[in-house]
Formats: structure tokens, C-alpha cells, sequence
């Protein structure tokens, strides 16, 4: 007897409408989405119980065709493609003509819509998937869709709903969403009757602060790029502003919101050494790429896509983070906060600071320049001459923080942070042009290992070599150590070697040699650094500030703790009621 058998049309409908509407969300989703396309200018989403009972969207649109009306709850029917090659040139945010009558098959749908300039509009009812009524009805230009009763027919989806808060929290993620890449809206969200935000067309930094609150908005940065394969634009936070998950991170490409772990990954490479661990930055990032370089009908939702040079991707979004922090303003300065926050966004103009290197101006923003994936920062050496801006060291707190005073105010420097990062930058360019320093040891130490560091160690005498270790082997699992590193003038000593070596064995599975070049390095720092409670010498205090401030990043240690906070003279004198 023949097995295989043609489902019918209602059920092959709610198989569909499974893979496209997973929640009142995915409806408030779609229906977005169309009206976003139909150019609304103001768009309000109302739902009731979570969007169980109620979800309704109105828009000010194009509106819809009389004779398209009924024409759209067809599936596949769709104004946006005509053939298979116009996917390759999709600019509209919907395409495939399934969010209609995905939703229809599920719940009870009526649309009511007026073409812009027509005298009159058009109503459609629809339940279950079936057309019960058309007819033409008077209404304001646009299109309101109303969808009551989400899976009343399909009660096995229905149970398996989240409580109403929960439905609540992802319709709202899903709005903000829209309106975050799309300033230009205005759009209004209602929960049973009552208002839940209003965010009215706004440049894109107030509709952050309206989203994210004005003291986020404060600390976010303005990303700007464009070459002739991409555009990145956006906006990410300062390092001192970060989060412990990315929920706070929404990535657009071509003003769709997409999730994609490369570009995530992207994000948080750039910033670096920035960033504490598990910790992660906000960012609203806007990417438009030519549509014949992504792929977005790999998902039946679209939140996913796929790049055809998805490296050069990556490649570009991370040097356009990292060259953005390091040409913005990091330091935290110390300032009283307002006890009614200012009704002003704040504005993100960069100006062109002209200044000698290492010269510190607490309140310095810089241009964002090419980005040179090869550029080398030049070696601190042919620095030695030139004139340090004045960082005056005044004396130690608990033998921890230095106090500093700049032409501007004065600063608190945590003297083991600093050292780190003064040892990372210059070991890292020296790394980069194989200028490790190292000393040849009098005696030659030998060090017995377990076989798998054998194993890696073997693996990797080279690699060990650019760092300054200069080891052979000596039978079975025994090495010979004739030269260790010197660091800022100090021999590192050989428990590094094992350290170095329990990093390789833990991540070379996973991550490139070249790549554990930025950790070993950053684990040489912080066990070669001046410790917390050392007694420093002015002298000393100051040597340490002037190298400090050679650096390209002297902000944040390679951990993403701060270096240095300032307070500049005016704030002082506020203080002290002399202002």
C-alpha cells in the first residue's frame, strides 16, 4: 500500500505558520515588517494578554490595493519578488508572502486598509485560514491588521506559551528592535489600554536614549565606516559601560535585525583587551552590504543569514570597533551626577586633537582614520626625546594609587593596572618585529614536564623562542632552559614557562599559536607588573607615567580594568564651592 501522502491544504497551512509564527511575537514581527515596508512614518502595536487575545497593528502606509486584499492571505503571494533572481536583490524586509496567511491559519485576522488618495478602503475577515468576508469600509489611510485569539485552533502551540509577562518582554524586545534601526518611525506600544512607551521620530542617538535611558546614551560612541564592500555605522559603548550578557547587543544588516555568532564575535574582539571578563559592551550596530553578498532565505524568519565573504566581514567590523575606542575618549572622569537629568542628548562631534605623543587631555576626542589591518604602533624607543605631556606624580595612596597632577586637573593612576599595560604594548611590539629581549642564564636550568607539555612544548620551541624562552630538549619529558625573557629590564622567571605552557595545552585545540601570543603576553604583564603595595620612588612614579602615556591605550589594563580617572580643575573647583 503506497505510504507517502499529499497533507491537506489546513494542515500543510499550520505546519507553515509552526515554522514562521513561534509566539505573539513572531506575529508582531511579521506585521512590522510590512508596514516598515509600506513606508509608515507612525506605526502602533496594541496587544492584550500577552497577544493572546489581541494584537493589533496600525500603520500610516501605502495601504493595500481593494483587489490585493483578499489576494494577500494567499500564501506565497507577495510584492516584493517576481522570480528567483530578484532574491538576490532584496532590499524590503519581507519577501516570501507567508507572514499573512501563516498568521490567518492560526488565529482570527481582520485587515482593513486604504491606498493613499483613494476615497474609500477595503475590510477583510479571515478565520482559521478562510476568507469569511470582504467588503469596503470607510478608514484612515494605512492599514490596521487585528489578530485575536493566537492558536485557538491549534490549543498544543497555545499551551505552550510563556506566562503573559514573559509574551509581554519579547513583544516589547521585539519593537524596540524596529525602532532602534529605524529612528526615522515613530512608533507606540499599548498592553491592555495602557501605554508602555511612545518613542516619536528622533535622530538616532535620542531614540537610543529613549530605548537604552540618557546615561547610556551618554557613554555610547558613534561608529562610522564605508568602504566599496561595506558600510558600518552605529553605535558601541565605552568600555566602562558593559553588560553580563549581549542581550544589550542588536546587530542590523540592511536594517534587518539579525543573530549571527561572527559578528558578535567581531564585537567583542575589537574591543580587545578593553573588557573584563564576561562582560560585554552595548552596541546598536548597523552594517549594509550589497544584497548579492548575503544570503537572508536561509531561515523561515529571517533572523538569520549568511555572508559570502563572511571573514572580510568580521576582518572589518572588528578593526572599525577597535580603531573607534582607540581614537575616542576612555578615561572615566569623576563628576557629580545631576539630581534631574538633562532633557539634551548628548552630541558625539570629533575633532582633530593635534599633540604631541603621550600628551593627556582628559577631554579629547579624536577622528576616526583609515583603518591599516598591518599598521605596527611605532616602538616606544623612538619616543625616548620627545616631550611628554606634564603628568607630575604627588605622592602614593596605600602604597596602591598614584596621584598625578596634568595641566588640566589632576588624576588617580592604580600603579599595577598601569605597569601591565605599559608591559603589554611595548612586549607586544616587540613581539610583532621579533625584538623580544632576552638573557642568557649561567646556569642552565632543566624542567621535567607531563607528557602532553612534552607534546606542546615540542610543538611550539619556536613560538617560545619569539617570546624570549630559549629552551631545547633533553630526553624523554626534560627541557633545557638557556634564556629567559627580560621584562622592562627584569629576567622573567622560569614558573612562566609553565604557566606559558598550561595556556597553550588548554586552547591549542581551539585557537591558532599566533593567536595565545595577546594572552601569554598579557599573563607576562600581570606577573611581571609592580604589585599592589610596593613602595614607588618619585622617580620611580614617574618613569611609570611617562611610558604610560606613550601608549596608544593608556586607559585600561590588557584585563579591562581602568588605569587612570581624572578629575579636571572646574569639577574640583565646583567642589569646593569656588565655582
Amino acid at each position: 500500500m503506497p505510504q507517502i501522502k499529499i497533507l491537506d491544504e489546513n494542515t500543510a497551512n499550520k505546519i507553515a505558520a509552526g515554522e514562521v509564527i513561534e509566539r505573539p511575537a513572531s506575529v508582531v514581527k511579521e506585521l512590522l515588517e510590512n508596514s516598515i515596508d509600506a513606508k509608515s512614518k507612525n506605526i502602533t502595536v496594541e496587544i492584550k494578554d500577552g497577544g493572546r487575545k489581541l494584537i493589533k497593528v496600525i500603520d500610516d502606509g501605502e495601504g493595500i490595493a481593494p483587489d490585493d486584499c483578499a489576494l494577500a492571505f494567499e500564501r506565497h503571494a507577495t510584492s516584493k519578488i517576481e522570480s528567483i533572481d530578484d532574491l538576490e536583490h532584496i532590499t524590503s524586509m519581507g519577501f516570501r508572502g507567508e507572514a499573512l496567511p501563516s498568521i490567518a491559519s492560526v488565529s482570527r485576522v481582520r485587515l482593513v486598509s486604504r491606498q493613499k488618495g483613494s476615497l474609500t478602503g477595503t475590510n477583510v475577515a479571515v478565520e482559521g485560514g478562510k476568507i469569511s468576508e470582504v467588503k469596503e469600509a470607510g478608514c484612515p489611510e494605512g492599514t490596521a491588521i487585528t489578530v485575536k485569539d493566537l492558536f485557538y485552533n491549534t490549543p498544543a502551540r497555545l499551551k505552550f506559551l510563556k506566562s503573559q509577562s514573559a509574551e509581554l518582554t519579547h513583544i516589547t524586545k521585539t519593537v524596540t528592535r524596529f525602532a532602534l534601526i529605524h529612528p526615522e518611525i515613530s512608533f507606540k506600544l499599548l498592553n491592555n489600554g495602557k501605554e508602555l512607551f511612545t518613542l516619536p521620530k528622533a535622530p538616532h542617538l535620542e531614540r537610543i536614549a529613549g530605548i537604552y535611558g540618557r546615561e547610556v546614551a551618554k557613554e555610547m560612541i558613534p561608529l562610522n565606516y564605508t568602504d566599496d564592500f561595506i558600510t558600518v555605522g552605529g553605535f558601541i559603548s565605552k568600555p566602562s559601560l558593559t553588560r553580563a550578557t549581549r542581550a544589550s547587543q542588536s546587530i542590523f544588516v540592511n536594517r534587518r535585525y539579525i543573530k549571527n555568532k561572527l559578528l558578535t564575535r567581531a564585537i567583542q574582539d575589537g574591543y580587545h583587551t578593553l573588557l573584563q571578563k564576561n562582560r560585554f559592551p552595548v552596541a546598536v550596530l548597523s552594517i549594509k552590504i550589497d544584497p548579492r553578498f548575503i544570503d537572508v532565505n536561509v531561515h523561515p524568519t529571517k533572523i538569520e543569514v549568511k555572508f559570502k565573504r563572511e571573514w572580510k566581514v568580521y576582518d572589518t567590523i572588528m578593526a572599525v570597533v577597535n580603531r573607534t575606542l582607540l581614537e575616542s575618549r576612555l578615561t572615566p572622569d569623576i563628576r557629580e551626577k545631576p539630581a534631574h537629568p538633562t532633557q539634551q542628548a548628548p552630541t558625539h562631534q570629533a575633532t582633530i586633537i593635534k599633540e604631541p605623543p603621550g600628551t593627556y587631555r582628559p577631554d579629547a576626542k579624536r577622528q576616526i582614520g583609515p583603518i591599516e589591518k598591518d599598521a605596527v604602533p611605532g616602538d616606544t624607543e623612538s619616543l625616548e626625546n620627545e616631550k611628554i605631556g606634564q603628568f607630575v606624580p604627588l605622592c602614593q595612596i596605600h602604597n596602591t594609587y598614584i596621584i598625578a597632577q596634568h595641566p588640566g586637573g589632576f588624576a588617580i593612576i592604580d600603579q599595577h593596572a598601569a605597569h601591565e599595560r605599559v608591559i603589554f604594548e611595548e612586549q607586544m611590539k616587540r613581539f610583532e618585529k621579533d625584538r623580544v629581549l632576552s638573557q642568557d642564564l649561567i646556569s642552565p636550568v632543566v624542567i621535567d614536564t607531563k607528557p602532553e607539555e612534552a607534546v606542546v612544548l615540542n610543538q611550539n620551541l619556536e613560538l617560545f623562542k619569539r617570546f624570549g624562552f630559549v629552551i631545547e630538549p633533553f630526553g624523554g619529558s626534560s627541557f633545557i632552559v638557556k634564556s629567559l625573557p627580560v621584562v622592562m629590564g627584569k629576567i622573567e622567571d622560569r614558573d612562566s614557562i609553565t604557566d606559558i605552557l598550561d595556556e597553550l595545552i588548554s586552547f591549542s585545540r581551539i585557537k591558532t599559536l599566533d593567536s595565545k601570543k595577546e594572552e601569554i603576553i598579557t599573563m607576562t604583564a600581570c606577573k611581571s607588573a609592580i604589585k599592589a603595595g610596593e613602595v614607588l620612588l618619585p622617580d620611580t612614579m614617574q618613569k611609570l607615567l611617562d611610558r604610560l602615556l606613550k601608549l596608544e591605550n593608556p586607559n585600561t589594563c590588557p584585563h579591562g580594568r581602568p588605569v587612570i580617572i581624572s578629575m579636571d580643575l572646574e569639577e574640583l573647583e565646583k567642589r569646593f564651592k569656588r565655582r
